[in-house]
């Protein structure tokens, strides 16, 4: 048997393409007696950022509310001012460089100032 292996956001990313859809959640569970070890593992893709973030949320909410998996300590903190914006660029980050092997530096540095204006007036 194959050992279970991490599903790249770029595997999901190919399913939005070639099926046409916006945001993708991919669940993959090993499970039964005869599946040593077990586990499950789920991956999100969204077309753009609004996407991005939306397929999160759903992977979120299918790993932590029906699947039952331990929420991490992050997301338990409540977060300081600017840190929403660094953790949202970082996921952005990481969504473009699996999905086209790119950094696109203009685009991650326009939406943390978009996201900063936003923070700002969200917290006013």
């Amino acid at each position: 048997m194959s050992r279970m292996k991490r599903i790249p956001i770029k595997a999901a990313k190919i399913i939005a393409d070639e099926y046409g859809y916006d945001q993708v959640v991919v669940i993959a569970r090993r499970v039964g007696e005869a599946h040593e070890p077990h586990g499950e593992h789920v991956t999100t893709y969204g077309k753009d950022k609004a996407n991005c973030s939306v397929a999160a949320r759903m992977g979120d909410f299918f790993k932590h509310k029906l699947m039952g998996w331990a929420a991490p300590e992050e997301e338990i903190k409540v977060p300081q001012p600017g840190e929403r914006v660094y953790e949202s660029m970082k996921v952005m980050a990481q969504c473009m460089l699996e999905a086209t092997g790119k950094l696109d530096v203009g685009l991650l540095f326009a939406t943390g100032l978009e996201a900063q204006k936003h923070e700002r007036q969200s917290v006013s």
